[in-house]
């Protein structure tokens, strides 16, 4: 294979530029958090360094590589709902403020494929090696500041306001729903190294780390995305049945742990039982005392109220996509991403992803089933907390492991 840097001269640079930009994406991430919790006029300086990674990605894919035809019908493909976005604004559906977020969501969407084309054009193998190396190092400096906030309680890093009553630490990222979406992609690669290879001390402490963060996020897909990591893990190791033990076992430790650390130390159980009472009220109050609701954090009432509500407003958002997702939105990616790109792009996307995700099958051998499984959960997680397929944070980091699951 000729890479585009032995093929076109002089774009080698763009590898070294998104490496860094890997590599610098926490810090930019925590800057943006200090800013913003000091009340600084503009405090989104990780949209810059991203802006400037997502650019190179498109430049280097649009004028570096050989496009196949369906590769480019697809990305061509894209221009279709900012079409009819335009043509919603036109008649006066929506502003243009609304307009710009929808092209915002269309970015990180779009961000997927863009960075598995570059990654799978531009990646030789030492290349591969040093990127996965800054990966591996970025996301354990997320993982870090999760560790630091919950040891020293820091305010900056929680998950939510110390008013709402429940605990957690996001650490750096913006939000928490992409935090998970990012943790839990970062577990699965974690898991698939050491699947791969002997599972050395680096690797098991990497992923230990990675593991101890994500819990501590405090956020219900946090907790069932890590479980559903270990399955994938485990059923890739020892088959679907001795997985079902494994994690069973393992649920009934970090159950026996918990609670250990409930009477042993009065922090954790304030936290646990803010918790429990703010779980409680949302049950007893805002949740009709539906539990599916509750896990859902209501997405399957905003869908409804989408559906029964605001669809019939205009039902050509499903043909034609362009649906103001910033004004109200299901936060499940699926149905999201129907109203944005319309049913007949999505039916694209999906075979996009599907492509991506789960093309090898299962019959090849066990690191096959672990790439499908692997898939199926990120598929599962987007459905359920939403901000997996359209994460501006977790996209770059997602591919990447698409690409090293190939």
């Amino acid at each position: 294979m000729q890479y585009p840097l032995e093929r076109v001269r002089g774009k080698g640079w763009f590898f070294w530029v998104i490496a860094v930009g890997f590599l610098f994406m926490p810090i930019a991430d925590f800057v943006s958090v200090y800013l913003h919790n000091n009340d600084y006029s503009y405090s989104r300086v990780s949209l810059i360094l991203r802006g400037v990674v997502y650019f190179c990605a498109l430049i280097f894919v649009g004028y570096g590589c050989r496009l196949k035809t369906k590769e480019l019908f697809l990305f061509l493909l894209f221009g279709l709902p900012v079409a009819s976005s335009l043509i919603w604004v036109g008649v006066g559906l929506y502003d243009t403020g609304a307009f710009l977020q929808s092209m915002n969501m269309l970015i990180k969407v779009f961000g997927l494929f863009l960075f598995y084309k570059f990654f799978q054009e531009e990646l030789s193998p030492d290349k591969e090696l040093l990127l996965e190396k800054v990966i591996m190092c970025s996301l354990l400096t997320y993982f870090v500041f999760v560790l630091v906030g919950a040891i020293f309680s820091i305010d900056l890093f929680r998950s939510y306001p110390v008013s709402s009553g429940r605990a957690g630490y996001k650490g750096v990222v913006w939000a928490q729903n992409e935090a998970s979406a990012l943790f839990i992609t970062g577990v699965l690669l974690g898991f698939y190294k050491i699947y791969l290879g002997n599972g050395g001390y680096k690797k098991w402490s990497w992923l230990l780390i990675g593991a101890a963060a994500t819990l501590l996020l405090g956020t219900k897909a946090a907790i069932i995305g890590l479980l559903l990591c270990c399955f994938v893990y485990f059923t890739s190791k020892k088959g679907i049945m001795k997985a079902l033990g494994l994690c069973f076992v393992l649920s009934f430790l970090m159950g026996v742990f918990a609670l250990l650390l409930y009477f042993l130390n009065s922090s954790f159980r304030e936290s646990i039982n803010s918790s429990f009472d703010y779980f409680r009220i949302q049950f007893e109050n805002y949740n009709n005392q539906n539990l599916i609701s509750l896990m859902l954090s209501n997405r399957d009432q905003k869908l409804e109220h989408i559906i029964r509500d605001i669809l019939p407003s205009n039902y050509l958002y499903l043909l034609l996509g362009g649906y103001p997702v910033s004004l109200y939105r299901s936060e499940i990616d699926f149905p999201d991403l129907v109203l944005l790109l319309g049913v007949p792009l999505f039916v694209v996307y999906l075979f996009g992803i599907f492509r991506l995700g789960s093309s090898s099958g299962i019959r090849e051998g066990k690191v096959s089933i672990y790439k499908f499984l692997a898939f199926l959960v990120v598929v599962f997680m987007s459905n359920t907390s939403g901000h997996f397929l359209t994460s501006g944070v977790a996209s770059p980091y997602l591919a990447f492991l698409f690409y090293r699951l190939r």
